[in-house]
């Protein structure tokens, strides 16, 4: 067995082996918390974060959709008629994902979807009555946690906030077209 005098463990000698291995982890430790602070990794919990709270306020009010439903809803709302592949590429979702989330809205009668008649591979998205009165209820609880939440923050702080992301976003838009 091999022993570096200089490296030492809680209180006793080991083996390069188990050295390498520890030095190894820490190396992996210290990459993971690294990866913690990336700031896009950061807006990403925090969304997660938000919606958690959304559907937990929208469990207490009764309303019968999820807050990953939301945009498929409002989306519905303000673009009537428009296709699947649009209200996909309008709430930048993937296309399978905006179908589930649009069966599940038209099974609660939420939205109506009819095909093109000229293709009848087109769908297109209808919002109901139904959809319209929920959206009010909607709007109120999702403006109530957005008050709540930017209570106490500086307006130039939330204004820098939203420059930064808007930045990033476009950085990522630009990066996706020189890729394709």
């Amino acid at each position: 067995m091999v022993f570096l005098t200089n490296f030492v463990l809680p209180h006793k000698r080991v083996d390069i082996s188990t050295q390498l291995i520890y030095i190894y982890f820490m190396n992996a430790i210290n990459q993971f918390e690294q990866y913690n602070d990336f700031v896009t990794l950061r807006i990403r919990r925090m969304g997660k974060s938000y919606a958690d709270v959304m559907n937990r306020r929208f469990i207490s009010a009764k309303i019968a959709i999820s807050f990953e439903q939301v945009s498929l809803l409002m989306a519905a709302i303000r673009n009537e008629g428009k296709s699947m592949v649009e209200i996909a590429r309008i709430t930048y979702r993937d296309k399978a994902g905006v179908l589930r989330g649009l069966r599940s809205l038209e099974s609660g009668g939420f939205i109506k979807l009819k095909s093109d008649p000229h293709n009848m591979r087109i769908r297109h998205v209808f919002s109901t009555k139904k959809a319209k009165d929920l959206s009010l209820k909607v709007l109120e609880i999702v403006t109530g946690l957005e008050n709540e939440l930017l209570s106490g923050i500086d307006l130039d702080d939330i204004t820098t906030c939203l420059g930064v992301i808007d930045k990033l976003n476009n950085k990522c838009i630009a990066l996706d077209v020189e890729i394709s």
